[in-house]
């Protein structure tokens, strides 16, 4: 069957879906013949989901961005869905659905996102009856399936992932033809470039410390999951949801380091707002025990001086009191030599009194003596010296 991008093929007579629906099926354990060639020629011709392209990043971002063309749904399929050409709402009932077993079976993201591609691309190409459920249903367990068995070690039996009590449950026949229907719609491109394709590529890029790598891609695949219940996000490219997704968390992760970087400045504003405060006490008690100090000091340094002081003036007025003792003993001692040279100047004036008239009184006798005294003879004659 041909597809067309602008006129989707109905499936009310398709031969995988009519006489498909039955209210039980039988447990299997292994695939039929079938089955097993179509992964076979799955394999083969899409190859798995981890893509090997060019040297260098640039290389393979820029043949990713060529590709991821071919792996989207048709142009128009958002303004369908928009103009509910398409029931949006068995959709989105087919997405919580996908989403629900997913984490039951802890998948990874990639096949929870793979699974809404193959949808999406399907219904793209591909009008489902309205008014009934079930083909929805099947459609949702196809894509779930192919998606699984491209990404998952361990695939669930196809009864195994009809969970939470579907209106419909699917014998394994009946899902794997709507399998080859699903890989026949998509020109058996199952390995599709999803956004997950460029978390590496992005986030290496990205300043970012390393542990904080894991917390990056797991927030940016949680970003980009929950994007699939938004039919706006049907109009970005693979690379632009992934870009954004890892922007958004990258400035999220900076956020937070951000926030905890400014509770730690809180914590040590408030910490150095109370070692101000003990500070200004410490402060405080210093001043007073400074004025204390000080206080104590000039106390005791005027003790030593009134001491020095008194010692000093003691010292002072015994000296004068000597002083004073010696000046009487040196007044009293002039007096008595006064005294005494009064005495003797007395003395000494009687003394010369009586020589005054005993000299009067001798040149008197004197002059009369002189009156008989011969006077002597002149020496006549040469005198010889001895010479020897």
């Amino acid at each position: 069957m041909s597809l067309s991008h602008s006129h989707p093929t109905p499936l009310n007579n398709s031969p995988a879906l009519s006489g498909s629906s039955t209210t039980t099926a039988t447990t299997t354990s292994s695939l039929s013949s079938g089955d097993s060639a179509a992964v076979e020629l799955v394999t083969r011709e899409t190859g798995t989901s981890s893509h090997n392209y060019g040297p260098s990043d640039e290389d393979t971002i820029s043949t990713l961005i060529d590709m991821e063309s071919y792996h989207m749904p048709f142009p128009d399929y958002l303004h369908r869905c928009q103009q509910r050409s398409i029931d949006v709402i068995a959709r989105q009932d087919s997405i919580n659905w996908i989403l629900k077993v997913h984490a039951y079976y802890n998948f990874s993201p990639v096949t929870a996102f793979l699974s809404v591609n193959y949808l999406d691309r399907f219904l793209s190409s591909y009008s489902l009856p309205l008014p009934n459920g079930w083909p929805f249903q099947l459609l949702s367990v196809a894509c779930l399936s192919l998606a699984a068995k491209m990404e998952e070690a361990e695939v669930p039996l196809l009864l195994d992932l009809q969970l939470f009590e579907p209106r419909f449950v699917f014998e394994r026949e009946t899902v794997q033809r709507m399998e080859l229907r699903v890989m026949a719609a998509l020109n058996w491109r199952l390995r599709s470039v999803t956004p997950f394709e460029y978390l590496h590529l992005f986030l290496c890029k990205f300043p970012s410390l390393p542990d904080s790598f894991a917390s990056l891609l797991s927030a940016s695949s949680d970003l980009i999951l929950s994007t699939t219940r938004v039919i706006d996000f049907l109009q970005f490219a693979p690379s632009a949801m992934a870009a954004a997704a890892v922007f958004c968390a990258s400035l999220r992760e900076m956020l937070s380091a951000v926030e905890e970087r400014v509770g730690k400045l809180e914590e040590s504003m408030e910490d150095a707002k109370e070692s101000g405060n003990a500070l200004g006490e410490s402060i405080d008690d210093l001043r007073e025990l400074s004025r204390d100090f000080i206080t104590e000091c000039l106390t005791s340094q005027r003790d030593n001086v009134r001491e020095l002081l008194d010692s000093q003036r003691k010292k002072l007025t015994e000296r004068n009191d000597a002083l004073e003792a010696m000046m009487m003993a040196l007044k009293e001692e002039t007096m008595v030599t006064t005294r005494a040279l009064r005495t003797r100047i007395e003395e000494l004036e009687g003394e010369m009194a009586l020589c005054r008239a005993a000299m009067r009184k001798g040149v008197v006798n004197a002059a009369l003596n002189n009156e008989y005294v011969p006077k002597p003879k002149e020496f006549v004659g040469t005198r010889t010296t001895d010479k020897r």
